[in-house]
């Protein structure tokens, strides 16, 4: 049951990776899917923000927006803050790499190719 606790006690996430998707992409991750055994978070879009949500917690709030690029990039990312969904624990690559799609996002060489690039990210900023 989706309840109103999504518009509130939210805290910025620094945006470590970046998940560009193409205009197709993201019209898939708008349409959302509804979570399941087998897929345990799911992706909702409410008043132009994309949610990733659990077992009645919202965990993420995410931003996409078009870039001169043709690309969607997040440029807004929070997480909730409560003991729940565990402060700057993050779920939204769960939901892009293996959320039941109606069509897969990602091939698994772009998959492979996002994890790869992110380590490296993770690896340059913690110098």
């Amino acid at each position: 049951m989706l309840t109103e606790n999504y518009k509130d006690h939210w805290v910025a996430k620094f945006i470590d990776y970046d998940f560009p998707l193409t205009e197709k992409q993201y019209r898939i991750f708008c349409h959302g899917f509804n979570a399941d055994w087998d897929h345990r978070y799911e992706s909702i879009s409410v008043d132009g923000w994309h949610y990733v949500y659990r077992s009645g917690f919202w965990l993420e709030k995410i931003r996409y927006v078009k870039q001169k690029d043709g690309m969607y990039h997040i440029t807004e990312h929070y997480v909730k803050d409560s003991k729940e969904s565990g402060l700057g624990q993050t779920w939204l690559e769960e939901v892009l790499f293996h959320g039941a799609w109606e069509e897969p996002l990602f091939t698994a060489e772009e998959i492979e190719a996002h994890l790869k690039k992110w380590e490296e990210n993770k690896k340059a900023q913690s110098k």
